[in-house]
């Protein structure tokens, strides 16, 4: 790999696009790249790594917020597997309250869609109305 790295290789190489990249870099993920004297940003290949994980940290639902802390500890020296452990269970339970939250939303969609369409009120639809959530 070449000492620096254009942002068309970085985007080759990491399907992170331009605007991704700019917007990565002003929000403290990505260091600030070197410039040529035309002007052209030059990234260390090291930013391929990171952006790799950046994507993967996304992709397991890690937030930007997450992954900015994510990216200091792994500078720290001290941290260990345990502290590791304890983030990704910490991740797990998070994720694991999502989906409950999303069955609950799609038990009431599911509820309201099953209904016989004579159950619909015949005036103007307002889905509050419709799904009325005051009753319990």
């Amino acid at each position: 790999m070449k000492s620096k790295l254009q942002v068309k290789d970085i985007t080759g190489l990491t399907g992170v696009d331009r605007e991704t990249l700019r917007f990565y870099e002003k929000k403290g993920l990505l260091p600030k790249p070197v410039r040529t004297d035309s002007g052209y940003r030059q990234f260390a290949p090291e930013v391929v790594v990171r952006l790799k994980f950046i994507k993967l940290a996304q992709d397991v639902g890690f937030s930007l917020r997450e992954i900015t802390e994510l990216l200091k500890m792994g500078q720290q020296k001290a941290v260990t597997r345990k502290d590791l452990k304890l983030i990704a269970d910490s991740k797990i339970s998070s994720i694991d309250q999502r989906i409950a939250s999303l069955k609950e939303m799609r038990k009431i969609l599911v509820d309201f869609s099953s209904r016989p369409l004579s159950e619909y009120k015949k005036s103007t639809c307002s889905i509050l109305s419709e799904l009325n959530f005051t009753e319990g």
